[in-house]
């Protein structure tokens, strides 16, 4: 939730670094995500929000249109690459953020969790005013 990552940015920096003495990459303190590997498409296939690629080289790729929900966008725009192609960067660690607890795939179709930030203030009732 965002408490938890506002605790973790507000510490400093050298507590959370995520690279030490020039060879250790430490992940951050929070569940990292599962990784895919299917058979059929060579092993390995990249997952989420975060896949890059050399536009200037592949000008032809493109984000598929999601297929009625975001479930296998992703999957749909990584296996565009033969197998020797895609690469795990284990020194690049994202983190998804998450407003709350939920089953995977609870905003695949449209959101459905409360938006990640701070909570705005419950109003007061104030007896006597309407």
């Amino acid at each position: 939730g965002y408490d938890a990552w506002r605790k973790f940015i507000d510490r400093p920096i050298a507590s959370h670094h995520q690279h030490t003495r020039g060879c250790l990459t430490i992940p951050p303190p929070f569940p990292l995500a599962a990784r895919i590997s299917l058979a059929q498409y060579g092993g390995y296939v990249p997952i989420g929000f975060f896949q890059l690629w050399n536009g200037a080289r592949f000008p032809d790729r493109r984000y598929p249109l999601q297929q009625g929900s975001a479930e296998h966008t992703d999957v749909l725009h990584a296996i565009q690459w033969p197998a020797r192609d895609r690469r795990l960067l284990p020194e690049i660690i994202a983190v998804h953020l998450a407003s709350e607890n939920t089953p995977m795939g609870a905003n695949w179709n449209g959101r459905t969790t409360r938006r990640f930030g701070p909570q705005p203030p419950t109003p007061v009732k104030l007896a006597g005013y309407r």
